[in-house]
């Protein structure tokens, strides 16, 4: 009985008339409207997802740890990814809790990068062993080493010791 109102109902002003149709023909209506905003939801959410996958792959490639199984302690840089990384340099905190807060920026000693020891291929890996003479030779447990690179792609990343990935 409703449809059969709306369906004979019309709008009109001057010249133009409006004819709403049947509560069948808006629930179609509405309902392919619904189904194309969710497909493309549910895509942009997907293609979101592979970007970000793509992209971890990329911010995992180096990683750095100290390593103190030896007679003195030795920075390690290890490239897993697929590409070599060209653009990057490594540093260290001598002391426990370092951030990269501008108030700890002071007590960050650099180590090595590419411009001295070239670039990083996949697979390979670089040791810095900490020097008796130098100022990071009082590096203790706990002591935070970081790597900042540029992925191929071009995005700038820094991965401290334990911790995951982040860009800057």
């Amino acid at each position: 009985m409703l449809g059969g109102v709306i369906a004979d109902t019309y709008f009109g002003v001057g010249d133009w008339h409006l004819q709403l149709g049947s509560i069948g023909e808006w629930v179609q209506g509405v309902g392919a409207v619904a189904v194309i905003f969710v497909t493309l939801r549910l895509w942009r959410r997907e293609h979101k997802q592979r970007l970000a996958d793509e992209e971890r792959r990329y911010s995992r490639a180096l990683s750095t740890w100290l390593d103190f199984t030896h007679e003195r302690p030795q920075a390690v840089v290890l490239n897993s990814g697929p590409e070599v990384i060209s653009d990057w340099h490594m540093q260290v905190c001598v002391e426990p809790g370092c951030s990269s807060h501008p108030a700890h920026v002071h007590r960050w000693l650099p180590l090595i990068s590419n411009l001295e020891e070239g670039a990083l291929v996949p697979g390979e890996e670089r040791v810095r062993g900490l020097g008796q003479d130098e100022p990071e030779s009082n590096v203790k447990r706990g002591a935070v080493v970081e790597v900042g690179f540029i992925d191929p792609a071009g995005r700038r990343w820094k991965r401290a010791s334990g911790s995951e990935p982040e860009r800057y």
